[in-house]
C-alpha cells in the first residue's frame, strides 16, 4: 500500500461493489451505451469560471467564483494561476505558501520541467523531465530514489506508468481506453517487473456519466460519479465514503476557453 499511495492522483474514481454486481455491470448490453453523448473530437480546454458545492439533495450550499484577467485566474482562496494559451498553468502562486511554482511546457502539453522557487527568487526545487516522443521520463527527487516512465497517448492519457525504486521495489500500470481515448475503462497493476497483471480499477461508462469500480483489497472503499460535458470535462462529481454521501460539486465552465492542442 505504501507504494500505492504517490500514485492515486491517477484513480479520481473509486467504488466498491460486490463480484456480482461488477459481472452484471460490465457485460450488460447497457453499461456503455454512446449514443445520446455527442463530444468534440478534438483536444481543447475549457476555461473553470466557477465551482459550487452541493447536498445531498442537490441543494446549493455555496458558490466559489474564478475570476479570469486574460489568462490569469484568482480563486476563492486566493490562489492566483497563470496559464498558456493551451489552457496549461505556467505560473502557480498558492495564497498560503512561500513558494512559486513555475512549469515549461514543449509541443503544447509536455511538461519540460517544474522550478519551485521562493518568494525571495531562489531555488527550492527542480524537476526536469526527457521526452523520446510520447514516453516521459524522469528522476522522483523527494523520496528514497526511484525513476518514472510514462507512456502517454495523443490526447496526453497515461497508457502505462512505471516508477523503480533505487531499493529494488517496483510498481507498473497500464490502462485502456475506450475508442475516443480519453475516456478510461481498465486500469491495471503489477509489484513484479514482468510479473501478473491486476485488475484495480474499472470505469463504468453511461454515455457521459460514470461510476468507477476499484479493486477493494488495493484501493479504498470510495465510490465517485460524475459527468463530462462534450470537451471531457467533468461538470458535476459526487463522492460516496463506503456508501455514505460526503460531498457534491458542480463546475461551470467557458467553451472552448483556449487553443486547439490537438490535431
Amino acid at each position: 500500500m505504501k507504494r500505492l499511495l504517490p500514485l492515486l492522483f491517477i484513480l479520481p474514481l473509486l467504488i466498491f461493489v460486490s463480484c456480482e454486481e461488477i459481472k452484471n455491470l460490465i457485460f450488460s448490453e447497457d453499461s456503455i451505451d454512446d449514443s445520446e453523448y455527442s463530444s468534440v473530437n478534438e483536444w481543447v480546454k475549457c476555461k473553470q469560471l466557477g465551482v459550487s458545492s452541493l447536498s445531498s439533495d442537490g441543494q446549493l450550499l455555496d458558490e466559489h467564483p474564478i475570476n479570469w484577467n486574460g489568462n490569469i485566474a484568482t480563486y476563492h482562496n486566493g490562489d492566483i494561476a497563470y496559464f498558456n494559451e493551451y489552457g496549461f498553468i505556467t505560473r502557480l502562486i498558492p495564497s498560503d505558501s512561500h513558494a512559486i511554482y513555475i512549469t515549461n511546457y514543449i509541443d503544447k502539453w509536455k511538461e519540460d520541467y517544474i522550478l519551485t522557487l521562493s518568494m525571495d527568487g531562489d531555488t527550492i526545487r527542480f524537476e526536469n523531465f526527457e521526452w523520446d516522443g510520447l514516453t516521459r521520463t524522469w528522476i522522483e527527487i523527494d523520496d528514497d530514489g526511484s525513476t518514472y516512465t510514462v507512456v502517454h497517448n495523443k490526447f496526453g492519457k497515461e497508457l502505462s506508468s512505471e516508477r523503480i525504486w533505487d531499493d529494488g521495489s517496483y510498481i507498473y500500470w497500464e490502462f485502456e481506453y475506450m475508442d475516443d481515448q480519453r475516456r478510461e475503462l481498465i486500469a491495471k497493476s503489477t509489484l513484479t517487473p514482468g510479473g501478473e497483471l491486476d485488475t484495480v480499477i474499472e470505469w463504468i461508462w453511461d454515455g457521459n456519466q460514470c461510476r468507477v469500480i476499484h479493486n477493494p483489497e488495493i484501493l479504498f472503499d470510495y465510490q465517485y460519479d460524475i459527468t463530462l460535458n462534450e470537451y471531457f470535462e467533468i461538470i458535476s462529481r459526487t463522492f460516496y465514503s463506503r456508501g455514505d454521501f460526503v460531498n457534491s460539486y458542480s463546475y461551470e465552465y467557458e467553451c472552448p476557453g483556449f487553443e486547439q492542442i490537438y490535431p
